[in-house]
Order: structure tokens, then C-alpha cells, then sequence
């Protein structure tokens, strides 16, 4: 699996595996939390960044869309440039 892959596909395999232990986290104690960690390039392009930045974007949708997605339940969706 390349990079790209992995920033991408990685990060969204990852999250809906342990997606149904951070709900039963958040039954348990009131809350639970998602980190994406990301990167600048995922905000503005750079001659040369093409395949990296275009993972960067892709993770951050990611991580908007379970934002939206999980809107409502105890789960807090943050992301770290």
C-alpha cells in the first residue's frame, strides 16, 4: 500500500473498526474522541505536493464528514494540522 493509500484508506478502515468500541466508550463514560492528525498541505497546494496533497485533502473530508455523520452523539471529531 503506498502512502496516499495509507493517509487515505488507513485512516477511514481504522476509524470504522474502532468506531463501535468509541460508542460503547461514549455509553461508558459520557464522551470519547477522535483525532485525525493531518496536515497543512491538506490546506492549501504546493507545486510538487500532488499525491500528498491530495491525501491531506481526502483526510480531512474524512474526518469533516464523520464530524457531520456523528453529529449528536457524544463523540467528539477533532482534527490537528
Amino acid at each position: 500500500m503506498q502512502l496516499d493509500q495509507v493517509n487515505v484508506i488507513g485512516l477511514r478502515t481504522v476509524t470504522a473498526a474502532l468506531l463501535p468500541v468509541l460508542r460503547d466508550a461514549a455509553r461508558a463514560h459520557g464522551w470519547a474522541s477522535i483525532l485525525t492528525l493531518t496536515s497543512t498541505a491538506g490546506h492549501s497546494s504546493y507545486p510538487g505536493g500532488g499525491g500528498y496533497n491530495a491525501a491531506k485533502f481526502a483526510a480531512r473530508a474524512v474526518t469533516e464528514v464523520l464530524r457531520l455523520e456523528l453529529a449528536g452523539e457524544p463523540i467528539r471529531v477533532m482534527e490537528v494540522a
